[in-house]
């Protein structure tokens, strides 16, 4: 497991030089593609090598591509459209799968709730500097965002003089702001010293995140598991998160998700605000087995469960909004709309979860206060400057089925 949001940017490129060829030579191939995807013109995405978008094609275009859908097992919690790869069995998409106002929701959570105490930041590591201010508790991270976001939009109503300039340069640096905010961790908070869990360094799961890990690592196991009614191979305890907030610079480096105790249960990952290019690769990045690059759009939910569980991955490059449009207007594909086929509100989840499956929070449904029209507007503009992926897993192993070591 990397740092989330750590960078494995290539190294810059000198047109002529030998030490460049010679660079390129000793590459990977998951860094070869990794750089293909982050020079790719927006025009030419649909053109790199291997490149995968599930909603543009089916397994009618490409045989690569999977149905995965079983109506017929009553464990499959989820029951839209669902995708895989034939080169990595137990990875799965639900292209799609998260219905607007869910988006909505997670994603101001991830904005007010999981960035903030008791769950742990990557700020968190380094104290501030003398010239940071140190929040107060009124001092969100989101609260200093929306009023950084007002300054902005008035001081481009009235261009700045000389003095405003001068003014402005005395504007206190915050110690905690979004400038900053790489990634937040919920639950169980993974110590990047000791590469190690630990029962004393926890906060608890936000409510909702669980609910939808849990839908999508239920239906993850039903694919991968041979079990058909619910048994102990079937249960899933989301205790930990990593949030990873993203700006449009960001990339995240290859890494294999291999230091929870419970490799037997999935990774669930949600996507929201921009789209961008999650990259899939083998066992190793050495090997010669195919790095997958798949276009990831907000709402989607992929699953890296059985055999694909310690498959490398990263994200390549967040797209622009202009970038996306253009791959849009010219990757000549038909585009399906899966929004009317099983997506996931908050009321199915509390459906969904109390259908036999106890293990649900109860805290899914339409409890929640909503959002007012200034955080509304302000979310939307934070999505459309910023990705926030959000993956959940389960640390231990089941109860009954730890062995002691």
């Amino acid at each position: 497991m990397e740092a989330p949001s750590s960078p494995e940017a290539p190294s810059a490129r000198v047109s002529g030089t030998a030490s460049t060829a010679s660079n390129e030579q000793n590459w990977s191939i998951y860094k070869r593609v990794q750089v293909q995807c982050k020079q790719a013109p927006a025009e030419e995405i649909a053109n790199i090598p291997g490149f995968v978008d599930f909603v543009g094609n089916d397994e009618r275009q490409d045989d690569r591509i999977i149905r995965l859908n079983k109506k017929d097992d009553k464990n499959m919690l989820y029951q839209g459209p669902l995708f895989g790869l034939t080169d990595y069995p137990g990875f799965a998409m639900a292209p799609q799968a998260l219905s607007p106002s869910l988006q909505e929701q997670l994603a101001f959570e991830a904005v007010t709730e999981y960035c903030e105490q008791p769950h742990a930041t990557n700020i968190d590591l380094v104290p501030p500097k003398p010239s940071e201010k140190v929040n107060t508790q009124e001092e969100s991270i989101w609260s200093i965002w929306k009023a950084e976001q007002s300054s902005s939009s008035q001081n481009n109503q009235n261009p700045p003089t000389r003095k405003r300039k001068q003014n402005q340069s005395g504007t206190p640096k915050y110690y905690r702001s979004f400038r900053k905010l790489s990634w937040a961790t919920t639950g169980y908070h993974y110590d990047w010293t000791e590469r190690s869990y630990h029962e004393g360094k926890k906060s608890s799961m936000p409510p909702l995140l669980q609910d939808v890990a849990l839908l999508f690592a239920r239906t993850s196991l039903a694919l991968t598991t041979t079990c058909t009614s619910p048994c102990i191979q079937q249960q899933f305890t989301p205790s930990a998160s990593i949030v990873n907030y993203y700006n449009t610079k960001s990339v995240m480096g290859g890494h294999r998700d291999d230091l929870e105790y419970a490799l037997d249960k999935p990774v669930i990952s949600i996507s929201l605000g921009l789209p961008a290019i999650f990259l899939l690769g083998g066992k190793s990045k050495q090997s010669d087995e195919p790095v997958i690059p798949i276009l990831v759009r907000p709402g989607d939910v992929m699953m890296l469960g059985g055999d694909a569980r310690l498959n490398y991955h990263g994200m390549a490059r967040v797209l622009l909004p202009q970038d996306y449009a253009i791959y849009r207007n010219g990757s000549g594909s038909e585009r399906k709309d899966f929004s009317s086929s099983g997506q996931v509100t908050r009321e199915l989840l509390s459906s969904k979860l109390s259908q036999g499956h106890e293990n649900g929070t109860g805290r899914s449904g339409s409890d929640r206060e909503h959002l007012t029209e200034e955080d509304r507007k302000a979310l939307k503009r934070f999505l459309g400057q910023h990705r926030i992926n959000i993956n959940v897993r389960q640390v231990n192993r089941d109860e009954t089925t730890t062995s002691s070591t």
